[in-house]
């Protein structure tokens, strides 16, 4: 129980829940007030107004224990936790609901995974790549360069850039441009073992609104449709086994508007509409997605909040 314990050895002690706070002062009649100060340094507050001259405490002495007041801290005594039911004890609490601590914003202009980014020039237009080129990640088959100005893309207005394990795509308006690793075809929707220069993968049906890469395979969303390519032998776009070239997904028919986000998960993609509806699909074996039985394949399913 929350109290406020004062000994007569120049020692007082805060109890909140599970911790104790000790205040020494070497005035012993200036103890219960430095207890009281401190009290509210840790976030305690009044209840009431002018409660602060009648905080009930305890003395102890150190032969006998004295008990100065019955009442503890909360809201029989005036006095709560900041922010805290003192109704219950801290370990009957429920567990705090999630809150959002950060937010990460998707850029237009940049992106990088595994040892290597891409950015787009000041002005948005055109891309460069530096850092690790192993399996082309830079746009170049050159694996000893570092840096590197891709020239399918100059001067072409970049909307979204997206990276992957070791795979790049950027959109303009209406293409999609992929390169870097492609072994099960996420890049091209060919697979190849040699890695892919930046080629026009999606091209012709609309304006690209979203780009995600997932694990091995890619996603990208126009105003008019949802559309993947790549590995899907583990689920993450079709349950067939296949390496697909761009395919357009069927999405639930009660998804009405156009896909304005996407995000992936390794083996599963996530798409929301631009009125906060959500859809998705893949390889739920870990339960990713909420609701959905256990699986090796989810077709695309809307998810509701509860």
């Amino acid at each position: 129980m929350d109290r406020i314990e004062i000994y007569d050895n120049g020692r007082a002690e805060i109890h909140t829940g599970d911790d104790t706070i000790t205040v020494t002062s070497p005035n012993q009649a200036g103890l219960r007030t430095a207890a009281i100060i401190k009290a509210r340094a840790i976030g305690y507050r009044p209840v009431t107004r002018g409660r602060l001259g009648n905080l009930p405490i305890k003395r102890i002495l150190t032969t006998a224990l004295v008990l100065a007041a019955t009442c503890t801290l909360g809201a029989f005594t005036g006095w709560a936790l900041h922010g805290a039911n003192t109704t219950k004890s801290a370990t009957a609490q429920r567990p705090p609901k999630p809150k959002i601590i950060t937010r990460t914003v998707h850029s237009s202009h940049l992106a990088g995974a595994n040892l290597f980014t891409c950015q787009t020039g000041t002005d948005g237009k055109g891309i460069t790549c530096t850092g690790l080129n192993d399996t082309g990640q830079l746009g170049t088959l050159t694996a000893e360069i570092t840096s590197y100005e891709i020239d399918e893309l100059k001067h072409k207005p970049i909307s979204i850039i997206a990276a992957g394990r070791s795979t790049t795509c950027a959109a303009t308006a209406n293409s999609v441009y992929c390169w870097g690793k492609n072994d099960t075809g996420q890049a091209t929707g060919r697979p190849s073992n040699t890695p892919a220069t930046p080629t026009a993968v999606l091209t012709g049906k609309g304006e690209i609104t979203a780009l995600t890469l997932g694990a091995a395979h890619t996603c990208a969303a126009t105003k008019t449709g949802l559309y993947c390519w790549g590995d899907t032998t583990n689920g993450q776009i079709k349950a067939t086994g296949q390496t697909l070239t761009p395919t357009k997904i069927s999405l639930p028919k009660t998804i009405k508007d156009q896909i304005t986000a996407l995000e992936s998960s390794g083996y599963v993609t996530w798409a929301q509409t631009k009125t906060g509806q959500l859809v998705a699909f893949g390889n739920n074996q870990a339960k990713e997605i909420p609701g959905a039985e256990k699986s090796a394949h989810i077709e695309p399913t809307e998810i509701k909040g509860k």
